[in-house]
């Protein structure tokens, strides 16, 4: 499928734009991403349009999104967004005939796929910053399996699985980790296709949702984000630092980014099997972390393994009395001085 030269030209913007704004944006897995024939690329979706640029800028070719009909109510808009490939998915609350013009849509989703072009898609349809995959739409599923039915199965379709895992959500110059998953094979679904599509799309959308669960953070249980929050704050830096665990990553970020995915499975696992020890490790990390707040305190004080001594508090002390002593004396001379003389001459001056 041919890159026109505007799509060439808005991701070198993007590029550029991303560069700038983010401190680093890495990219592993990229070897999943076949260098042609028909692929979907389905992302988890915390950062709304952004997820788009981080996923074009880190892919090697040119992406189709789906996008919804509202981005091309604009003419010159609707132009540039049809220009550079995104194919508008109609809602129902936004038009009154959706299903026949999603038709359409489908429609342009195969021609898509038969001529070996990308789709970029966000199966759970709407952008969420909670640190769980939301139940995914089968939209992504039907494309797959609808494209190859109408090609008699000769196309080779693969959904590729994308992790979106944003460092911040907010803050400037932070880190994004772009994960490609290993690829999902369409072909693998055409007998029970055959046989039963409906359930077919289901059974496909459930593989897709936990190919995505297993590259990004995806705490499933929403009561037990505040206990992620205090286990990494006390013990993620000790398990990088440990000896003999192999924490997978080529940097530190990707590291942080393994752990965090790692704990919540943990307490699952707990969880099913020992749920008691779960909740009294609750309890005590937050009386810890009460303590700390009452106090003042931060933990990484109380790791510290030893204090500063007396000897070299005290050179320490005479070094920088040195070095500020003559600040010291400007500031007597010309504030002192003044202070008392306004003093003096008040207490003399007749009432």
């Amino acid at each position: 499928m041919r890159t026109p030269p505007l799509y060439r030209l808005t991701r070198w913007i993007i590029r550029i734009a991303l560069t700038v704004y983010f401190r680093k944006l890495e990219v592993t897995g990229l070897e999943n991403v076949p260098d042609d024939g028909p692929v979907i690329l389905a992302a988890n979706h915390p950062q709304s349009v952004t997820d788009a640029l981080v996923l074009g800028a880190g892919c090697r070719r040119m992406v189709c999104y789906l996008a919804h009909s509202g981005l091309f109510r604009k003419r010159l808009q609707a132009w540039f967004l049809r220009q550079v490939g995104v194919i508008p998915v109609y809602r129902a609350q936004d038009s009154a005939d959706a299903g026949d013009q999603n038709v359409q849509m489908f429609a342009a989703c195969h021609d898509v796929m038969r001529r070996q072009g990308v789709i970029g898609i966000f199966p759970e349809g709407a952008s969420a910053e909670e640190p769980r995959v939301q139940r995914l739409k089968t939209g992504t599923a039907r494309i797959a399996l609808q494209s190859e039915d109408e090609a008699g199965w000769s196309l080779g379709v693969k959904i590729v699985p994308v992790g979106l895992n944003f460092e911040s959500s907010q803050r400037f110059r932070s880190r994004v980790l772009l994960r490609f998953g290993p690829p999902i094979e369409a072909l693998d679904y055409r007998a029970r296709f055959a046989t039963d599509p409906v359930e077919t799309v289901n059974a496909l959308t459930v593989e897709l949702r936990d190919a995505i669960r297993d590259i990004v953070i995806d705490i499933e249980h929403s009561e037990f984000e505040e206990l992620v929050r205090d286990l990494e704050m006390l013990y993620k830096d000790e398990l990088l630092a440990r000896e003999g665990l192999d924490v997978p990553g080529d940097s530190r970020f990707e590291q942080n980014q393994w752990l965090s995915r790692e704990l919540p499975r943990a307490l699952s696992y707990f969880l099913e099997h020992r749920p008691e020890l779960i909740w009294r490790v609750r309890q005590m990390l937050r009386e810890y972390r009460g303590r700390l707040e009452r106090l003042r305190i931060k933990d990484d004080l109380l790791r510290q393994e030893r204090g500063t001594s007396i000897p070299g508090a005290a050179t320490r002390f005479v070094i920088w009395g040195a070095l500020g002593l003559p600040f010291a004396a400007y500031g007597a001379l010309w504030n002192v001085l003044p202070y008392r003389l306004t003093g003096w001459l008040a207490e003399r001056a007749p009432d």
